[in-house]
This record gives C-alpha cells, structure tokens and sequence, in this order.
C-alpha cells in the first residue's frame, strides 16, 4: 500500500525513513526536522494495524510524504531498498538520499552541514561515496564518535561537536548516512541478505572497495 501526500521536487535531498511500530512523539519530531520542501519516504515494516493508522494520521499533517506499508517485514536493508527505488522515479530524481531510523532526529543545521560537507570535499578532489553526522545520545549528551580503523583495529575519533572538520571514516551508521541516489544506484543498493545487523557495515566495506572515502561530520549532528 502507498499513501502521498502532494509530492514536490526538490533536486537536491531527499529521505527515506523505515519504521517499524513507531513512537509517534519521535517520528513527529523527525518529520518537523525535515526540510518540508524534500521529497519524504516513510516505508514502514508491517507496523501492527492500529499503530499504522496513527503514522497515517501523523503523515496527513506533514506534505511531500510518501507513504509505503510492507505486508510483512522486509528488514531494514530491504525496505530502504523500496524507499530509494521509489525516490528514483521522480523527475528529476533528487541528488541525494538521506537514511533515517524512525527515532532519529537532525539538529538544526546538521542536513545542511552534511550538504556542504559533502560538496566540500568533492571540490577538493576527494572521491566522495557518503558522510555521516555525529551521534548523540539525547539522555547523556554523549557523542558516539566515528568508526576509524589500523592496521590492527577498529578506532573510535572523539572530534567536537562543534567541530568544521571532516573526520575520515572506515564506517559510518546506516541512520544519518548521507549518499547520492546515482551511487546508490550504482552499487546496487543495501544487501538485502542481512535483515538489521551489519547492514551499514556491509555497506561501508562496499563503498571502500570501489575507491570512494566516506567522512563524518561533526557539525550539528543527529540525536
């Protein structure tokens, strides 16, 4: 089942959100995060009947919504992969996608931060595949930094939040990754093989592997 709500174009951003028996308070205050005039794909993995009639509810307040209900649960990788192919359809298709959980919510400033980080870089020569925001947690305040790797291990760098520089990253969380749909596309999208787990991590190594560099933003970030 697929549910608009008077889809506009933008060329730039656009999101795909999956949800799965949502908070309605948390997926409300994602939607009034996001810029209103961005394509919006909410693609929900068989939420039981009465909470997917309170996310219907919930979207009729907000425009340029998408809504897709999956008859059974797909698993996060797979209904991305639906978010995403839909958004491909739209003429003109937007440059970008940004993937969300249902309870994450971008700070003031933090999509735009991930934009201009982005393009940044790309004019800096740098073959740039996604960045990604800092995390954190709403209840402590505390960052969860970024993915970096060694020779030997796996990393974390602690930058500031208020930080302009971009953190060179081995991995980035799947909620807040920030990729252009061509690349996307490219790739061949999410693998649809791992339900939840390691999907970002999968996702990660792929992107490395065909010579892009992903990068995390400290600037605003995502709680």
């Amino acid at each position: 089942m697929t549910v608009s709500q008077n889809i506009k174009m933008s060329t730039t951003l656009a999101t795909v959100t999956v949800t799965y028996n949502p908070a309605l308070a948390e997926l409300e205050a994602q939607l009034r995060a996001l810029p209103s005039s961005s394509p919006k794909v909410i693609v929900d993995n068989a939420s039981q009947t009465e909470c997917w009639i309170e996310v219907e509810a919930l979207v009729s307040q907000f425009q340029n919504v998408h809504l897709i209900r999956c008859d059974t649960n797909l698993g996060l990788a797979a209904a991305i992969n639906q978010g995403v192919q839909w958004l491909a359809t739209l003429t003109p298709t937007p440059e970008f996608v940004l993937l969300l959980d249902q309870d994450s919510e971008p700070k003031p400033g933090s999509i735009t931060a991930l934009l201009e980080a982005f393009r940044s870089l790309k004019a800096k020569g740098y073959r740039v595949g996604c960045v990604g925001p800092l995390l954190e947690d709403p209840d402590t305040g505390l960052t969860h930094g970024f993915h970096q790797s060694t020779r030997w291990r796996w990393t974390r760098a602690y930058p500031a939040t208020d930080s302009p520089l971009p953190v060179p990253c081995a991995n980035l969380n799947g909620s807040g990754t920030l990729v252009p749909i061509a690349l996307f596309e490219q790739l061949g999208g999410l693998d649809e093989s791992l339900f939840i787990d390691h999907v970002d991590t999968e996702w990660a190594f792929r992107v490395t592997a065909h010579g892009y560099s992903l990068w995390g933003i400290p600037k605003d970030g995502l709680k």
